[in-house]
């Protein structure tokens, strides 16, 4: 018998999960970023991005996060998820409803833990929208028990793309007559700078600072605020 419960689980998480039908879609985005407009006076605080100038390419996802997504799905098991995951809407399924994934989950009881019934088994599926029942659930066929609202959530996810590339210059204050900024680039996922310099300016010297191919014209600063305008951006 127990035996026969368990091949019943796994029947159900592998073999029935195989009929629904997929149709891919890519909904990235790439953006063009060049802030700000050129000639316009700025007023920018401390730690603020003055300028930016680059390409990224993002799009739509699904973030989930760890915790007990559906309750009693089959033979009393409910489904887990063990650790964050997120990944890109990359396909719409046979309702129509769009999907992410696949998302690796597991087998448990409401409480968490485990038993013959619901061993822990681990398996990948996708997480579709319903817009008309305004749900997230896990895709199997006939299946449409919520996921808790409480961990999944949309969100927007930067792709990790070769043609991810930006730059920006932040105000770092003022000391005595001196400004100084920080110059970064971003490439690949855009999570962290693939490179920063610090540099500064003798405010006294020029009202011009120039980095590469930027030029600000600098209007007036202090250690908290600084008004610019863009003469030539990166």
């Amino acid at each position: 018998m127990k035996n026969f419960i368990i091949f019943c689980i796994s029947l159900f998480l592998t073999s029935c999960g195989t009929t629904s039908t997929f149709e891919p879609i890519n909904l990235k985005e790439k953006t063009l970023i060049d802030f700000p407009e050129k000639g316009t006076t700025v007023t920018a605080s401390l730690g603020d991005r003055l300028v930016a100038k680059g390409y990224k390419e993002d799009g739509p996802a699904y973030d989930l996060n760890e915790g007990l997504i559906v309750q009693n799905v089959i033979l009393n098991c409910s489904f887990t998820n063990n650790s964050r995951q997120n990944y890109f809407v990359n396909k719409i399924n046979s309702n129509g409803d769009e999907c992410a994934g696949p998302f690796v989950l597991s087998t448990s009881l409401d409480t968490g833990g485990t038993n013959f019934n619901c061993p822990g088994k681990t398996f990948a599926r996708d997480i579709c929208y319903s817009k008309s029942r305004d749900i997230f659930y896990v895709n199997f066929p006939n299946q449409y028990k919520p996921i808790d609202p409480n961990l999944i959530q949309k969100t927007r996810k930067m792709a990790i793309a070769q043609a991810n590339y930006v730059q920006e210059l932040i105000y770092n204050g003022r000391v005595d007559n001196n400004l100084k900024f920080v110059y970064r680039e971003f490439s690949g996922d855009m999570i962290r700078p693939a490179f920063s310099q610090t540099v500064q300016y003798d405010y006294n010297e020029s009202k011009f600072i120039s980095f590469k191919e930027l030029t600000l014209e600098i209007v007036e600063a202090n250690n908290q605020i600084i008004k610019y305008k863009l003469i030539n951006n990166f």
